[in-house]
This record gives C-alpha cells, structure tokens and sequence, in this order.
C-alpha cells in the first residue's frame, strides 16, 4: 500500500469481462444456491443514529421500483453494457465510491447488477452478476441467477459502534514467513487449515488454507503483497481487514474486505481471493 494508482473504471472494463479464478472446486452458476434479488427503492440517506439490530439478509422479490434506472441496454458491448451499469450505480449513490474493478479478463462477460433491501443499519448493498447476455439493471431476471460480489455500506451510531463490528484480529504469532517488501507473515495451523496473517498500516490481512486439499497460503500472501506494493487500499479509520481464502467455492461471500470510516463501515465480498482486493482497491 505505498503508492496510489487510480484506476478509471473506463480502463478497468475494458479489461473486465469474466471471473478470474484457478481453481474453481463447484460451478459459479450452480442454481442450488440462488440468490433472489430485489428492485426495492433505494436510498443512500440512512439516519446514522440507526438501531443496531437488523443485519443484512439475502433478498427477496420485489414490485417496487428502483433508484437505479433499469431502461434497456442499447449495445451488445460487453465493456459498454458493464460501463452502463456502473454508471446508473454511481448515479445512485454518488455520495460514494463505488467499486469499478468487478472482474478481470479473460472470457467477455455482461455484467449487471441489483440492490438489495435496506435494514435498520444498511444504506445500500449492491449484488453483481457476470453473465453471457446483458441484462438490465434490478431487473427480475436476476433473481434466479447466483452473484459473484457484493458491495455493502452499513452505518452505527458511533465510531466504536463501528469499529466493533470489523472484527479485526491481531494474532501475529506462528512461524514467520518472508512477503518481501519488509512485510512479515505469520503462518499457523489448524483443524485441517493452515493461516497467514500480517499487518499493513491499520488493515490486517488473514489468509486460510486447505491443508487437506495441499493448499499453501504463502503464495497467495505474497501476490497480495507484491499487488499492494503498487495499488492502494482504502484508508481505514481506524481498522480494516481483508480475509482471503486458496482456491474457489463459487460462494461470493468466501472472501472479503471490510473497512471503518468513522461510524460507517463498507463491505466488499467476491468469489475470487484476488478480485476482492482489486475490487477494494479500485473503490479507493
């Protein structure tokens, strides 16, 4: 995280089009975990001093219009349609950054994506699709189709309030593992899993491993190092922390990156280990 590079979301879709992945253990598409989705309004003016209760669910259906313009594509253009759709998000929520990295390339993609429902505490939560047709923005379509990430803002009535609900651990201890740029790792094992853990400025990194499946964290740990010596994370104030698991499940809740800024707190969940931090990055 030494040097800012800022990314265009015009640059990043060009490239982005389809899930990168090495190692996928279950089919992304894979209907038997759906996630529905909802055209509920949205909002991005939730009262901070909110109850705490209320954490974010898996949505349901709704016949209620959204903020985010769901008028038709107009070009077959992966990269257009993509540009499109974060386009009528960041309309929407433009008190934010929003993430403008979602994929990378490989296989051209359509992306879209759906707002969820607000609870007591969440402003916004966005679910993204990558799909082989485009398909509109909250549209119905999406409701059978599984998400492959999710952008989340959530508010409390007080920094600590927030700073609580990161839930950063701090457990630098276990063999010591080199990252390169002066960056030490700490690896440990456990149950069948093997961790890396390390610090960088107020995040703290996790990494777990399968070792049942001969995974190695260490790998892993120094792509992630190497990436951040180039690109910079969010600013957290004051923590933040990213946990990453080897390997795929196609489950867009695996991995995450979650960060304070005074008493909100943002959420970033993708599939792909690596995706997760270039989407966080790309949302600094």
């Amino acid at each position: 995280m030494k040097k800012k590079y800022y990314l265009s979301a015009l640059t990043l879709l060009i490239v982005g089009g389809v899930i990168a992945g090495c190692r996928n253990r279950s089919d992304n598409t894979d209907s038997s975990t759906k996630t529905s989705v909802s055209t509920t309004s949205m909002s991005d003016s939730t009262d901070k001093n909110q109850s705490e209760s209320g954490e974010t669910s898996e949505t349901s259906k709704s016949s209620s219009s959204s903020s985010v313009s769901t008028s038709e594509m107009t070009t077959e253009s992966p990269e257009e349609q993509a540009k499109q759709v974060l386009d009528q998000l960041a309309a929407s929520f433009p008190a934010d950054n929003l993430p403008t990295f979602i994929l990378t390339a490989n296989t051209k993609k359509y992306i879209s994506a759906a707002t969820t429902p607000i609870t007591e505490k969440t402003n916004f939560r966005i679910l993204y699709y990558a799909e082989d047709q485009p398909i509109n923005v909250n549209s119905s379509e999406l409701n059978s189709l599984k998400p492959i990430a999710s952008f989340e803002k959530v508010s409390f009535n007080s920094a600590d309030e927030a700073k609580n609900a990161i839930g950063k651990l701090e457990d630098y201890s276990g063999q010591e593992v080199d990252l390169g740029f002066g960056l030490t790792g700490y690896q440990q094992g456990a149950a069948g899993s093997s961790y890396l853990t390390w610090p960088e400025g107020n995040w703290n990194l996790t990494i777990k491993a399968s070792n049942i499946e001969g995974e190695n964290p260490v790998s892993l740990g120094k792509e992630v190092v190497n990436y951040l010596e180039e690109n910079t994370l969010p600013a957290p104030n004051t923590d933040g922390t990213i946990r990453l698991e080897v390997g795929e499940n196609g489950e867009y809740q695996t991995n995450s990156v979650v960060w304070q800024e005074q008493t909100i707190v943002y959420k970033i969940h993708h599939f792909n280990a690596i995706q997760a931090v270039k989407m966080a990055v790309s949302a600094n």
